[in-house]
C-alpha cells in the first residue's frame, strides 16, 4: 500500500509539472500573438502592432503606420523597424514619424534607443540624404 501511494504521488508530482511547462509555453506564444495587447521585441515591450497592419506579407513583415510624408515598419524575421521619410522636408517629417513611432509602440524614447530601427529616405525624394542609413535622431546611434 505505501509503494502504491509513493508512486502515485510521484505520478501527481509528474503531472502537475507537465502542466506547468504546457502552461508556460501557452503564455508565451499568447503574449506575442496578435490577441494580445502588448508584444516583445528586443526585449522591449510594445503595443502589439500586428493587431491591425496597414499591410502585411507572408512572412510576418507588416507596415504599421502610413502617412504622406512617412511610411513605418516592422521586418520579423530580422527583428527591425523601418522608418522611411517619404517627404523632401526630411528634419519636420523625421520629427513627426519619430513621434508617430513612440506612440503607436507605447513606449519612450530610452526604450526606442533599444531597438533596431533604421530611418532613411529614398533617392527620388532626396538623391543627397538617401545615401546614408539614420537611426532615432533621440539616441546616441
Amino acid at each position: 500500500m505505501i509503494n502504491f501511494l509513493k508512486n502515485r504521488t510521484i505520478l501527481v508530482v509528474i503531472i502537475i509539472g507537465l502542466l506547468v511547462v504546457v502552461a508556460g509555453i501557452l503564455l508565451e506564444a499568447f503574449q506575442n500573438s496578435t490577441f494580445s495587447s502588448r508584444m516583445k521585441v528586443s526585449d522591449v515591450e510594445i503595443n502589439n502592432i500586428a493587431k491591425s497592419p496597414v499591410e502585411k506579407n507572408d512572412e510576418g513583415d507588416f507596415v504599421f503606420e502610413r502617412e504622406d510624408d512617412f511610411e513605418i515598419a516592422y521586418i520579423k524575421q530580422d527583428n527591425v523597424f523601418f522608418i522611411e521619410i517619404n517627404s523632401p522636408e526630411f528634419d519636420s517629417a523625421r520629427i513627426k514619424a519619430e513621434n508617430s513611432f513612440l506612440k503607436q509602440l507605447g513606449i519612450n524614447k530610452e526604450d526606442a534607443c533599444k531597438l533596431n530601427v533604421k530611418l532613411y529616405t529614398p533617392s527620388y525624394v532626396n538623391e543627397e540624404l538617401s545615401a546614408f542609413e539614420y537611426g532615432l535622431s533621440f539616441c546616441n546611434n
